[in-house]
């Protein structure tokens, strides 16, 4: 069910982060929109464990991620590259160097950004895209720095590749410019691994990920965990003491 209305979704949001599982290198995986967050264990991180997943992708969907391959190489209508993820590597970029590139990158999207927080929804799309896009592209083009970090010649590339996955934000109201959600869904998880070090097997893995992405559901649909944990167990005769 919760699979099923991701997959209707407009806009999906997905991001993995790694886990110990049975002493091994895991991953935990998300999928989530406003409404519902489906999380599952596996020990892989490739293309696999999407069509696993979601066979189809998400061809009706704006798909909301990092730069990584599999989470790219997903079917979707649109996709929206998260710029927190890219003012990283920008923020690393203008540490590392004397030159104004980083920073000019980084303003746009900041202007970007703010648009986007100021504008209503009957104002979509907005125009300033083009000219976001234009600017971000001449920015690109300027190959005289990839001499100093090899992380800006690795930049340039994936968002030229990428340029009309960057602005997507600015056409479609209910898509974010970040994939702050997705993390969200899964801090929980990297909580867990500094305290307890992992799972012991793969069984418990996907427990705990299928109760974190219950608890995740309900938070978002404005119930409460405890008293709908309660009416589970109630439902099933199970006795709770709550001293």
């Amino acid at each position: 069910m919760t699979r099923e209305s991701i997959s209707k979704s407009s806009v999906v949001g997905s991001d993995e982060t790694g886990c110990k599982i049975n002493g091994g290198k895991g991953w935990m995986w998300v999928w989530q929109n406003h409404e519902v967050t489906f999380i599952t264990a596996n020990k892989s991180r490739g293309y696999k464990v999407v069509v696993e997943n979601f066979k189809k992708g998400f061809i009706n969907a704006t798909l909301v991620s990092d730069c990584y391959a599999s989470q790219l190489k997903t079917p979707a209508k649109h996709y929206q590259l998260c710029l927190a993820h890219l003012q990283r590597e920008l923020i690393y970029i203008k540490q590392q160097t004397n030159n104004s590139w980083a920073e000019d990158i980084l303003n746009i999207f900041y202007k970007a950004m703010k648009l986007k927080r100021e504008s209503a929804e009957n104002q979509y799309p907005l125009k300033e895209k083009s000219i976001f896009k234009e600017q971000l592209l001449l920015l690109l083009k300027n190959d005289v720095y990839d001499d100093q970090l090899d992380e800006i010649k690795t930049l340039r590339s994936r968002l030229i590749k990428r340029i009309d996955s960057v602005f997507t934000f600015l056409e479609y109201y209910e898509v974010p410019f970040d994939n702050n959600a997705s993390e969200r869904s899964i801090r929980n998880i990297k909580i867990k691994q500094k305290v307890s070090a992992g799972y012991r097997t793969e069984e418990g893995a996907q427990r705990y990920a299928m109760l974190r992405a219950i608890v995740d559901t309900l938070k978002k649909q404005g119930k409460s965990v405890v008293r709908m944990i309660a009416h589970w167990l109630s439902q099933n005769h199970l006795k709770v003491s709550w001293q």
